[in-house]
């Protein structure tokens, strides 16, 4: 019996082809599950209803977003944070987008809406991270079933994006979740209309470059005195350019043991 730990889950992923790499809370070495509530300390943001965007809002350092500096954003209805003011449509799309919509992080891109009763949405910058905090959004035309989640940006380029509450009946299968650069065609898709966030959740991007992108397969079972070929992928982004792979051999010399 063989594994490759961290090589079995589709709780990680990446690198881009710029080198950032995702993981979540259930993966080992992902990001622990935490919340800094910002409600009563943070800037409430205002105008947000359906399919707008407000802003910008000005950070009080410079955040690096796939090479560029980032000192301002805006805050979309519909789930995501931009670098730009053009508004993301209420229909989803994959990431990279390969069109017009770019330079965004999108934490749940969906028909999203703001409910005057329940919604409330904040931020709030420190010395070293800006938190945006979206508390009880819900889904157009407008349902008791909600999402909280924040998006936390790092000085150092990291990001994180935590979920604390999603409603049993709240629809999580037709959304985006992910990062988009400036260029159309390089980005990083978490997921995309399928069935993978929960309550009390956190993922975070950042630029590890693993070098080691893909094992395949990356656990089995070996009968005695077999073999199996596994094939390791390893990517240089961030290092050098060009890709890899090396095929490995696992065999198994065990003797058959009859049960008694």
């Amino acid at each position: 019996e063989f594994s490759f730990p961290g090589y079995a889950s589709r709780d990680q992923g990446g690198p881009d082809n710029y080198g950032y790499s995702w993981i979540d809370s259930d993966e080992e070495g992902g990001p622990n599950w935490e919340w800094n509530d910002i409600a009563e300390t943070g800037y409430q943001v205002e105008g947000l209803g359906d399919d707008n965007i407000v802003g910008p809002f000005e950070m009080d350092f410079t955040f690096p977003f796939y090479g560029q500096p980032k000192n301002h954003f805006w805050i979309h209805s519909n789930g995501s944070i931009s670098f730009n003011d053009l508004l993301l449509p209420f229909a989803n799309e994959p990431i990279p987008t390969n069109n017009d919509y770019t330079d965004f992080i999108a934490w749940f891109w969906d028909d999203l809406k703001v409910d005057s009763a329940l919604t409330r949405v904040y931020f709030k910058n420190y010395e070293e991270q800006t938190i945006v905090q979206f508390t009880k959004m819900v889904h157009y035309p407008g349902t008791e079933s909600t999402i909280t989640a924040q998006v936390i940006m790092r000085i150092n380029g990291a990001i994180f994006i935590r979920y604390k509450q999603i409603s049993e009946t709240f629809e999580k299968t037709s959304a985006t979740v992910g990062i988009q650069s400036h260029n159309p065609e390089l980005g990083l898709q978490v997921v995309y209309n399928a069935e993978y966030l929960h309550s009390e959740m956190a993922i975070r991007f950042d630029l590890n470059r693993n070098f080691i992108v893909t094992v395949h397969p990356s656990s089995g079972y070996l009968p005695p005195n077999s073999q199996e070929h596994i094939w390791i992928t390893y990517s240089s982004v961030g290092f050098e350019h060009g890709t890899y792979e090396q095929e490995l051999k696992c065999v198994s010399s065990l003797p058959d043991i009859p049960q008694i």
